[in-house]
């Protein structure tokens, strides 16, 4: 505490408050317990100030005369305060009164470009919020600049759906020079552990907003010091692949399992894993879309006639195609009698040689998943391989 100065605002020299009125002067007197504040010629720049008070009152004062640059710190006689910086009221300084005369202390000090404000502390002056409303706080140097940033979720922690802890709240970001939140949950809350995937030179967190049977990702990434919303962020479960760098995946929930002609409308919950990559040397994002094939094709790459032993013989086959990471999908429907239809589809990794399931999973049985798989999820971003088939056949992607 040396390199502070114990003054008030600018330069301010430690006077003696000026003598107190005949009134003051008499409310002291009568109460035997009042001990006097000397805030040595300062009594104006605190809101709330009084003369005196009587021994073990809690007393709150406000000072919000900040100079740009200054830090502050408050002392009464020689123990400094805790105080807590308010974006509304300035510094609030509280303190039990003792059973004797006191002298409040002001002390500033310039501070230096180098010295930084803890990013935490920055977010509760700025937020409003308490520091227990915070329930994580995850700071690195996102952008590699050489300073720090952090994301926090703020709110209510509560248990999820899976025994998740899970945050009714907001999401927010902070640097040394700026503070704001990002967004607030629109489900159930925000999974209080987020989560990273790397694409190219950019790190992106993602949290999970959670609702009851789904969730939605929210993701940012920060460049220059600011930070950004990511261009497929909130279109379902966003996930990096651990195995494969710049590749991640994002799963859609639907229903899409039934059309119910008895209620007129589709019915049946899927969940459907949908895969995308990064180009690092076009410097963008790709899906791998679906490029329609015919069923002599997709015997040709798998060395099996997956729709003449797969499809059931009345059902029909409403699309084959294959994505540029091997996965050949195949859709049917079957009609029942009252007019519903049931959707169905198969996914064959023909690079490994097996049948995968709706997560991206390697399965040992045959049985139809649920629902149809799109040819892409995000059409504008696709990118639509080219196919070698059997007799110098070529399909071409849209």
């Amino acid at each position: 505490m040396a390199a502070f100065i114990l003054s008030g605002c600018g330069s301010i020299s430690e006077t003696p408050d000026p003598k107190p009125s005949a009134e003051e002067t008499v409310s002291d007197e009568e109460g035997s317990d009042r001990y006097r504040v000397d805030y040595l010629g300062k009594k104006n720049l605190f809101e709330n100030a009084e003369r005196s008070y009587e021994a073990g009152v809690e007393v709150t004062l406000y000072y919000d005369q900040i100079a740009d640059g200054m830090d502050y710190v408050f002392f009464l006689d020689d123990e400094q305060l805790d105080a807590e910086l308010s974006e509304d009221k300035g510094y609030i300084v509280s303190f039990t009164m003792p059973d004797h005369d006191v002298v409040l202390k002001v002390g500033e000090r310039e501070i230096s470009a180098t010295e930084t404000i803890s990013l935490r502390d920055r977010l509760i002056s700025s937020s409003g919020y308490e520091d227990s409303e915070i329930i994580s706080f995850f700071s690195d140097d996102y952008d590699g600049d050489g300073s720090e940033e952090a994301f926090a979720l703020i709110g209510e922690a509560s248990d999820g759906v899976a025994g998740e802890i899970i945050v009714d709240g907001e999401i927010w970001f902070v640097t040394g020079s700026t503070c704001r939140m990002l967004c607030h949950s629109a489900g159930m809350g925000i999974q209080s552990d987020a989560h990273y995937m790397t694409l190219g030179d950019a790190e992106y967190i993602l949290f999970d907003d959670e609702f009851m049977s789904e969730s939605y990702t929210r993701a940012y990434y920060v460049k220059d010091s600011e930070a950004y919303e990511f261009e497929l962020s909130g279109i379902g479960s966003i996930w990096g692949d651990e195995n494969e760098p710049d590749r991640f995946t994002i799963t859609d929930s639907t229903y899409d399992g039934m059309y119910d002609a008895e209620m007129g409308f589709m019915v049946g919950h899927t969940w459907k894993k949908y895969y995308f990559y990064y180009d690092s040397e076009a410097g963008q994002i790709y899906e791998y879309g679906g490029t329609a094939i015919d069923a002599a094709t997709a015997e040709y790459l798998c060395g099996r006639d997956l729709i003449a032993d797969l499809v059931p013989e009345g059902d029909t086959v409403d699309s084959v195609f294959i994505r540029g990471n091997g996965l050949l999908v195949i859709n049917y429907e079957h009609a029942d009698e009252d007019g519903s239809i049931e959707y169905f589809h198969y996914i064959y990794d023909t690079l490994g040689n097996s049948f995968v399931d709706d997560f991206g999973m390697a399965i040992d049985y045959e049985e139809p998943l649920s629902g149809t798989c799109l040819t892409a999820l995000v059409p504008e971003i696709a990118s639509y391989p080219e196919v070698q088939g059997p007799d110098g056949n070529v399909w071409s992607g849209v």
